[in-house]
Parts: structure tokens; sequence; C-alpha cells
């Protein structure tokens, strides 16, 4: 169901991308939809994009290799330490994770406590601004 569900779904070689897809659904759906979206273009006959197949390919596997962050658990922060900076044990505390994967995700924050602590702290003193 998911691969029928997500054939049409772009995986480029784009490593803010890949990271996003490999987080979502995990490295064994992710490599399965590269194969079935692989087997489906050569079906075409057309044979332009197979450089790109392979980037994708290799870029996966770089991202894997190097412990990339991809799921709120590798984060180098978890919710009892986003406590002791002020959150409360309720949904905020998981859109603040949330909102911290995204940011590393995109290589706005680097995955280090600190960076994410001070993101947290700002982030809980903007919702409270409001």
């Amino acid at each position: 169901v998911f691969l029928v569900s997500q054939h049409m779904t772009e995986l480029l070689p784009d490593r803010k991308l890949l990271r996003k897809r490999l987080g979502r659904w995990g490295e064994e759906a992710t490599f399965q939809l590269l194969a079935l979206q692989e087997a489906d273009f050569g079906g075409k006959g057309v044979g332009e994009e197979d450089d790109q197949f392979a980037a994708v390919r290799g870029l996966l596997q770089a991202l894997l290799g190097e412990n990339a962050c991809l799921t709120v658990k590798d984060l180098q922060v978890d919710g009892r330490e986003l406590m002791t900076v002020g959150f409360a044990a309720d949904p905020s505390l998981g859109a603040c994770l949330a909102y911290l994967l995204e940011q590393v995700q995109e290589e706005q924050l680097p995955n280090e406590k600190a960076a994410l602590l001070a993101a947290a702290k700002e982030y809980l003193h903007k919702r409270t601004d409001l």
C-alpha cells in the first residue's frame, strides 16, 4: 500500500529531502520505493535518468553511514531536557521536538545540545509571547 500510494513521490539527490524521507519512511521503505521508481522508469525505455537513481542511492547510503539525524530520537536533546528549560509535559513539548528536528534536517541548526536548547528556549519564548 505504501509503495503504491507514494510511487510518484520524488526522490531526488537532495540531502535535506532524503533525510526527511528516511526519517518519515525508514530505510527499508525508502530503498524499496527507489527500486520501484527505478524499475518503473526503466520499463519506459527512456534511460536518461539512470544517473539520478544512482545518485539518490549513494546519497541515501551516505546519510545512513554518517548517522544523520532522521527522527526525534536522533536529536541530541529529549523531552526531559526541554522540560528543564521551561516546557510542560503537554503537546507543546512534542511540537518543539518536531520543530527542532525540522531545523536540523533543513540544516538550519546543528544537532548539538547547546544549539538545540537555545533554539528550544527561543521557541518557548515566541510561543508564550503570543
